[in-house]
């Protein structure tokens, strides 16, 4: 994992995105490559937001529980292509306050 951060369960989910979508390389600005998936889950490749240069692309995974919400939200990218201080920032996100 990019951040070594995991998201569990609904709540967390939101809350992380609501923080960090402007932030996250696969957020605000970035768009879908390609999708897989099935009734318990899938994921998708995305192209990174234009913020997040030198990153180009990335993965996102999703589980879902058996009413079909997302349970668990996992995303692998190279982080080592950002500074420290933009890694530091996106890591920083995972806590909550």
């Amino acid at each position: 994992m990019a951040l070594h951060t995991r998201l569990a369960g609904q709540i967390q989910i939101q809350r992380y995105l609501a923080r960090g979508l402007a932030q996250l390389p696969y957020g605000v600005g970035a768009s879908v490559a390609h999708v897989v998936g099935s009734d318990e889950g899938g994921g998708y490749e995305w192209r990174a937001a234009p913020s997040a240069t030198p990153l180009v692309r990335g993965n996102t995974a999703l589980e879902l529980d058996d009413q079909g919400m997302i349970t668990r939200l996992t995303t692998i990218y190279d982080s080592y292509q950002f500074s420290d201080a933009k890694y530091q920032a996106l890591v920083l996100l995972g806590a909550e306050k």
